[in-house]
Order: C-alpha cells, then sequence, then structure tokens
C-alpha cells in the first residue's frame, strides 16, 4: 500500500518551470517530489512587512550614505577655504553641524528597525 495517495497538481509557466528544475539541480534533492515537499513542509514564508521593512532599512543606509558624503564635502570646502583664505564662516560649519544631527538621527532610526527585525526573524525562526 502506498504510504502518500494524496496529489497536488500545479500549473506553471515555461519560465517557473524552468527555475523550478535549476533549484532542483543545485539542492540535494534528486526529484521534482522531494524538492516540493522540503520546500512545503520545511521552507520559511515572508510576510510581505518584513520585506517592507528591509526596504526601508535599505533606504535608511542610502540616505545616510549620501549624508554622510556631503559632510565630507563640506568639511572639503572649509579646509580649502581655510588654505586660500585663512577664513572659517561660521555657517559653514552651522551647514555641517546640522548634516551631523541629520546624520545621528538617520542612524538611531536605521538601529531601531534593524532591531526590530532581529527580533522579527528570531521569531520567524524559532
Amino acid at each position: 500500500m502506498r504510504k502518500r495517495n494524496n496529489t497536488i497538481h500545479i500549473q506553471m509557466n515555461d519560465n517557473e518551470l524552468n527555475r523550478m528544475r535549476d533549484r532542483i539541480q543545485q539542492s540535494n534533492k534528486h526529484t521534482i517530489q522531494a524538492y516540493a515537499l522540503d520546500a512545503l513542509l520545511n521552507g520559511e514564508i515572508t510576510d510581505q512587512q518584513l520585506i517592507d521593512e528591509i526596504q526601508i532599512t535599505n533606504k535608511l543606509i542610502s540616505n545616510i550614505d549620501k549624508t554622510e558624503k556631503g559632510i565630507g564635502n563640506n568639511i572639503n570646502q572649509i579646509a580649502k577655504k581655510v588654505n586660500t583664505y585663512d577664513v572659517v564662516l561660521s555657517n559653514d560649519i552651522e551647514d555641517i553641524k546640522l548634516e551631523i544631527d541629520k546624520s545621528k538621527e538617520e542612524r538611531n532610526n536605521l538601529w531601531q528597525l534593524i532591531r526590530s527585525l532581529q527580533q522579527k526573524l528570531q521569531h520567524i525562526q524559532q
């Protein structure tokens, strides 16, 4: 008597079928059935909220990178003025302070989001 007597039928387009075959070849599974059972019974489903938070994290990292590059450019401009004219304008210093504060705030937001993502991933893994 067969141990598995239930059948599930799914339809795929050619691209999906080829992607599945490629994944099966890359895995240690030798049949579509073995691969599908492992994926369905042991695979993880990532929820949309987690994906959205990861995308927000990437944007925050990009913003921090841009802000810090801007700070570096401003410091270079101030250094050039000092070397050329022996003068530092107070508004240049204030601009850098504002950008540093903005960068600190973005970093804090990023760390809060990373901590939240870590907790969610730990929950998913349990």
